[in-house]
């Protein structure tokens, strides 16, 4: 009897941790609020992301260079957010990849710690409806940018 109740116990422990579970992290359809053209306050660059089946693309406009500096996208991988970028003159065109390490509502939180610089990569949308981009790395350093949205 007690070899059956082990049996028993070890196959429902199988059965309950490789049954489908309902993941904690949101559908890309659910990251709208970052759709549209973003400003920098000092007018340098535009930020801009739309929603592309089941991925957010975007890129990253200079208006001092006068091109677009990065590719970007948000992407499922494997059911978890990533966050890429491919920045044009560097990593010789290769994306990097972030995967999404926090969420909340009006905020993302990317996350990278084998890159050399930034480790970090956080969206957060103002109550004013502005956004805020920090890039960092490991020692917390990095910047800090508002943008507003602009008008389609």
């Amino acid at each position: 009897m007690k070899n059956f109740n082990l049996t028993v116990f070890v196959c429902l422990t199988i059965l309950f941790s490789c049954r489908e579970r309902k993941s904690d992290y949101p559908a890309i359809d659910q990251l709208k609020w970052l759709q549209g053209s973003w400003i920098t306050d000092d007018s340098t660059s535009i930020e801009t992301w739309a929603l592309q089946g089941a991925e957010l693309k975007g890129n990253s406009y200079s208006n001092r260079e006068g091109r677009i500096t990065e590719q970007l996208r948000i992407y499922a991988d494997q059911g978890r957010p990533a966050y890429e970028a491919t920045v044009i003159d560097q990593n010789a065109g290769k994306p990097v990849s972030f995967l999404l390490e926090s969420t909340t509502a009006d905020s993302l939180h990317f996350s990278n710690p084998g890159h050399d610089f930034p480790n970090h990569v956080v969206y957060v949308q103002q109550p004013d409806g502005s956004l805020l981009a920090r890039v960092y790395g490991k020692d917390n350093k990095g910047m800090v940018l508002h943008m507003t949205r602009m008008a389609e």
